[in-house]
This record gives C-alpha cells, sequence and structure tokens, in this order.
C-alpha cells in the first residue's frame, strides 16, 4: 500500500465518504449531515487518503475536556491493514496537544472486530446504551479511554 496521508476532511471528499458509508454502515449518514458536521465548531473530522483516493475516515466531538468518537470507516479494499489504528492514534495526538483528558464511543453489541480494534487501542467497557441504534434497537457499548 501506498503511503496513508492523514488530512482534514472537506466538502470536496464527501462523494467518496459517502461511497465508503454506504459499504460500511447499516444506517448511512447523508451529504447532509456530513455537511453539518463539518460546520460545527465542536467537530473534528479527518481522512485517510492515498494519493487522491479516500480510504478511510474519522470523526470526534470535543467538547470541554472530552471526545466523543462519532464515526470510523475503512473501505473494504483497505481493511485490516491497521488503518484505523493510523487514524486513532493520530486523534489521540491532536486531543492531547488540546489538553484533552478523555475520550468516549459507542460500538454496537454485535460488532466483535470494532471492539477489539478498541480494547487494544486501550478503551474499556463502562456500560450499555440500550436500543441505542435506531435501525433494530441493537444496544450499544459504551467505551472509555483515558488519554
Amino acid at each position: 500500500m501506498s503511503q496513508l496521508e492523514i488530512a482534514p476532511m472537506q466538502k470536496k471528499y464527501l462523494g467518496q465518504i459517502l461511497k465508503i458509508e454506504r459499504e460500511t454502515f447499516a444506517v448511512p449518514w447523508s451529504k447532509a449531515a456530513f455537511k453539518r458536521e463539518l460546520n460545527t465548531e465542536h467537530g473534528y473530522y479527518i481522512v485517510g487518503l492515498v494519493g487522491e483516493q479516500i480510504i478511510a475516515y474519522l470523526g470526534a466531538w470535543i467538547v470541554s475536556y472530552k471526545a466523543h468518537l462519532t464515526t470510523l470507516a475503512i473501505s473494504k479494499n483497505y481493511r485490516r491493514q491497521k488503518i484505523a489504528t493510523e487514524l486513532l492514534r493520530y486523534l489521540y495526538a491532536k486531543l492531547e496537544a488540546r489538553k484533552i483528558k478523555m475520550i468516549t464511543l459507542e460500538v454496537r453489541m454485535s460488532n466483535q472486530t470494532a471492539q477489539k480494534l478498541y480494547r487494544k487501542e486501550g478503551f474499556v467497557s463502562i456500560g450499555v446504551r440500550e436500543g441505542y441504534y435506531s435501525d433494530n434497537q441493537e444496544d450499544a457499548l459504551i467505551m472509555w479511554k483515558k488519554l
């Protein structure tokens, strides 16, 4: 694989991002949702590129002393190559520079692959949000990591 470049998410990337979004999530975000996220004062969104191709993205909200991971997706052709780990570690460095103390997320109970990644990255389970996902009322595991 060519060198991964990490850059701020921009509206010009949304076509490629939406393709990854649709292949990854049962209830994908809309173009309008991404546009809103890019315009919020609390949003922090990055992409992973190989050349001009978007292969991954990550989003978080930063409020006060903590961050909330809102989205993380890798294109099907680039999964299991540690790209998610690279994006997360890039995020941690940015958060630590801003004196952010912790990060949280929700993940589907059925998504064992993501849970394994997050645990490997030092996240711990702290509870469950019952019926969190609107498509099938699946519970979400709440995870936290101290930075």
